[in-house]
């Protein structure tokens, strides 16, 4: 093989990925149990009770659960946020006081009374660089109708916007963010104003749901990753990963992802720094998984349900999971430069693949020989010639009735050129009549007064209409008096 054959076959066959095994990454290992809260086998002493625990969506880090300290008189019972990397410190500590009031480390909010904001723990999460704290929930008069209003408090301050239920309410750097609701109802909304993005609409599903946001990722510099459960394709739902910014959709990845279950969520994870974008999800409804990484796909191998790590580090994707063989996977996932160019070529060259081998099963199940193929193939050489033969032949026949078309074109502009002149000339002729007539009769008027005579005058009323009606003539048509 030659030198040039050998590295256009290298780069037909290169990946988009530069692949890297790596250490395994320590993911924190919280626990619940006995009522105790236990990080990495530490048990956290300082709780007498703690359940009901759940990670924020704004950060994996940071940890909501309910718990109290001291006994007796002295138990503090409150919903806390801490972050299990150094879970010494609470970002977050809410309570009622005894007039039922809620206080948000210590300070009472009046914007949250008379609202329901407690389910199973506090509706809550805590972003920390942004200083925002984020509440959503409805009123507590109204909360168990089927046309309840969904607020948004963030810092004792209640968005205008409203939803019918909210799925998650949350912030990023002191970008604050929530979606949720049903059907046409259906939004996300940041820093109170409703995210625009171009919706399905589709008149044959007038009373489906077409569009659902499923999951929201923000980076820290304000780019949005959405993520649409839609019907806009093959009248087939499907995951659409929409890019933007804080006020609406840029563009849409040509990827998706079939509809997932709770337990195969769709995650999202951003790189601040260059704002790389990666999407684990379901590729087929039968839960094969794959990844998104700049809208290139990425076959993960073992078809893990969930990753136990994903996020961007130094400009590569660091995903962490389990095999089918249970065996522990830590990757370290980096696109080439020219990575969409050999995506392309990859994607042509798995499409001329498919249709080979589409090709060999059509042929066996036919049961047709190699030597009927090459038959086959000489018709079709012998047919091209042919169809050939046709193409000029018609080409030329275009020509001449595009020819025929022109002089028949020219023939009628002609005819209506001289049909034209000929009513002009009509004109001028029953013009000129009409003029002479005019004459003829001041004439006959001045013969019937004995006017003609060898002193022949004409009255002055009858020479100005004479001279009148021969100048009009004249400037009408131009005409010219002889020279003498």
């Amino acid at each position: 093989m030659s030198t040039e054959n050998k590295n256009l076959n290298e780069q037909e066959n290169a990946s988009p990925f530069v692949i890297e095994k790596i250490e395994e990454i320590n993911v924190p290992n919280v626990e619940f149990k006995d009522q105790k809260l236990s990080i990495n086998g530490v048990v956290q002493e300082k709780y007498n009770y703690a359940a009901s625990s759940r990670f924020q969506k704004n950060n994996p880090n940071l940890l909501y659960f309910q718990a109290y300290v001291g006994d007796g008189e002295n138990k503090d019972s409150a919903g806390r946020v801490i972050d299990i990397n150094n879970p010494e410190k609470e970002l977050l500590n809410i309570t009622n006081d005894k007039d039922d009031n809620i206080l948000v480390n210590g300070k009472k909010w009046d914007s949250l009374r008379g609202k329901s904001v407690y389910g199973g723990g506090f509706r809550v999460e805590v972003d920390p660089e942004g200083k925002k704290v984020v509440f959503s929930g409805t009123d507590e008069s109204n909360k168990h109708s089927s046309n309840s209003e969904y607020s948004v408090i963030v810092n004792n301050e209640i968005w205008k916007t409203k939803f019918d239920s909210v799925e998650v309410a949350s912030s990023v750097e002191g970008i604050t963010y929530a979606f949720g609701g049903s059907r046409d109802k259906n939004k996300l909304a940041i820093n109170d104003k409703e995210w625009a993005y171009k919706r399905f609409k589709g008149e044959e599903h007038r009373n489906q749901n077409m569009d659902e946001i499923s999951n929201v990722k923000i980076s820290k510099k304000g780019e949005v990753v959405v993520i649409i459960d839609s019907l806009r394709e093959k009248n087939d739902y499907r995951r659409f990963i929409s890019i933007g910014d804080k006020v609406g959709e840029k563009f849409v990845w040509k990827n998706t992802f079939a509809s997932a279950s709770y337990k195969r969520p769709s995650v999202i994870s951003i790189d601040d720094e260059s704002g790389r974008v990666a999407v684990f999800g379901q590729v087929e409804r039968d839960g094969k998984t794959g990844l998104l990484i700049d809208d290139i796909p990425y076959e993960i191998s073992g078809n893990p349900e969930k990753l136990e790590y994903i996020d961007f580090k130094d400009g590569a994707l660091v995903v962490q999971y389990n095999n089918a063989l249970g065996e522990k996977v830590t990757e370290k996932i980096s696109l080439r430069e020219d990575s969409k160019a050999v995506q392309e070529m990859k994607e042509r060259k798995d499409a001329e693949k498919k249709a080979f081998e589409d090709l060999r099963r059509l042929l066996i199940s036919e049961n047709i020989s190699t030597n009927e193929i090459i038959a086959r193939l000489k018709k079709g050489e012998a047919l091209d010639k042919e169809v050939e033969k046709v193409k000029n032949l018609s080409g030329a026949v275009n020509n001449l009735i595009e020819e025929k078309t022109k002089l028949q074109m020219q023939i009628e502009q002609d005819k209506k050129t001289h049909e034209d002149e000929l009513k002009k000339e009509q004109s001028k002729s029953v013009d000129a009549e009409n003029a002479l007539k005019k004459i003829e009769v001041i004439l006959g008027r001045a013969e019937k007064g004995g006017l003609i005579s060898k002193s022949f005058k004409l009255s002055p009323d009858d020479m100005g209409l004479a001279l009148g009606t021969v100048q009009k003539q004249r400037e009408k048509y131009n005409w010219i008096p002889e020279e003498k």
